[in-house]
């Protein structure tokens, strides 16, 4: 069975409706870091650059929750719409529970790293815990709005993060000053993010049992996990390692290259937010998702093109208007970074349909060219080239392997089921 006519706008329309969204949300995240790098200095920065990394990095299990809930909310309204109450209160428990024991829990672990990130004070590092445990609770609600495909009270809970984030930071780091201003400046907006989403998914929640089958949540939990962790760790590890193993000035000139990643990675946000919960509720129809991945890879790569033709003709007016004039050095490798970026994002946007379907099998080799990436850069780390040279090649291997996988499983399938 084939999407309608009338389905394809729905997606357009709501694909629309998430990129706006999700183009605040960059606007106010390139804001935050084109003000923070300013008020702090490349230096301090580049702490904060590492401490953000950090956080994104561990809130992959947010991200798994998020995806597998959306998945949950999809297949049930394909399957059977009036459940998704039920769902909803279980889901509404699970954040407020999971996001208190994160905080305090996640306390402990703050001395180890405001020591491995080498951090003047503590306070920075149990700022970035509660950054964590709100956006886990946070997370599980948007999977609910994002299953649903209310895409519109979605897009709204993304503006008013981001925009608390721009607001609270820079105005904390001009009252309060240092690291640790902006750090809790995140926290409010990530904070108010989630009392909207909260607001909001309490509407539908409704009494009675979710029927969940807990042997495929379980499959599905592992297998986002593995997928997620792989991706966030190729989007933020090498931020990671070169502020662990390079000098200070030369990390600092590698973060502002960080943003021009950012920004790229961060431009098709809006694509895997739409594409989830369409790609799981066609599936659970028995219905062909093909032109769906096709339109969102086509629309992908649209966007990265502009990016990179923007870094091709302008890397020195870019990255002055990023991190300012000190940011310049890193010009010579800006367009090769934003080719790494890229191969990236195409990737993410496939292993996102990937899990929208239940389909996994990328997983391993994702795993696999993240661990070989890794152990490179921790060898060959002498310079910015070299480590740049590691993520071109890592990133446009695990696009090729992620395609292969999924595209011989699909050819099984057809031909299992015919």
């Amino acid at each position: 069975m084939y999407s309608s006519p009338g389905e394809h706008r729905e997606t357009v329309r709501h694909t629309g409706l998430v990129f706006g969204a999700t183009a605040f949300v960059n606007a106010a995240n390139f804001g935050f870091h084109f003000g923070a790098v300013r008020l702090l200095g490349l230096q301090t920065y580049s702490a904060l650059a590492a401490l953000l990394a950090f956080v994104l990095i561990c809130s992959v299990p947010a991200n798994v929750l998020q995806a597998v809930v959306t998945v949950l909310a999809g297949e049930s309204i394909g399957k059977d719409p009036t459940s998704t109450g039920a769902l909803n209160r279980s889901v509404i428990k699970l954040a407020l529970i999971a996001g208190g024991c994160i905080a305090l829990l996640g306390g402990a672990f703050a001395p180890f790293l405001k020591n491995y990130l080498d951090l003047s004070e503590p306070t920075p590092a149990f700022f970035a815990i509660f950054v964590i445990a709100f956006g886990f609770a946070a997370a599980a609600l948007r999977g609910l709005l994002q299953g649903e495909q209310r895409f519109g009270v979605l897009a709204a809970s993304l503006i008013c993060e981001a925009g608390g984030n721009v607001i609270f930071g820079l105005m904390l780091i001009v009252l309060w000053g240092g690291l640790h201003s902006a750090i809790f400046g995140n926290v409010c907006g990530v904070a108010g993010g989630f009392l909207f989403c909260l607001g909001w998914a309490r509407k539908t929640a409704a009494a009675g049992h979710a029927h969940v089958d807990m042997r495929r949540v379980l499959a599905k939990s592992i297998g986002t996990t593995l997928a997620l962790g792989g991706l966030a760790a190729m989007s933020w590890a090498d931020v990671i390692l070169v502020r662990h193993f390079l000098p200070p000035a030369t990390a600092g000139i590698y973060s502002a290259l960080s943003i021009v990643g950012r920004v790229v990675i961060f431009s098709i946000a809006f694509i895997p937010l739409v594409l989830i919960p369409k790609a799981a509720k066609l599936s659970s129809q028995k219905r062909t998702t093909a032109p769906l991945l096709l339109m969102m890879l086509a629309a992908g790569l649209g966007v990265c093109l502009i990016e990179l033709t923007l870094i091709r003709f302008a890397p020195a007016l870019i990255l002055a208007a990023i991190a300012g004039k000190a940011a310049i050095a890193a010009t010579p490798y800006m367009l090769r970074y934003g080719v790494a970026m890229t191969a990236l994002a195409l990737t993410t946007i496939v292993a996102n349909y990937g899990i929208g379907m239940h389909r996994f099998a990328f997983v391993v080799p994702l795993i696999a060219i993240e661990l070989l990436e890794i152990g490179a850069i921790t060898v060959y780390h002498a310079s910015i080239d070299n480590v740049v040279a590691v993520i071109i090649a890592g990133h446009c291997a695990a696009l090729a392997l992620t395609v292969m996988a999924l595209l011989l499983v699909g050819r099984s399938r057809k031909n299992a089921d015919g």
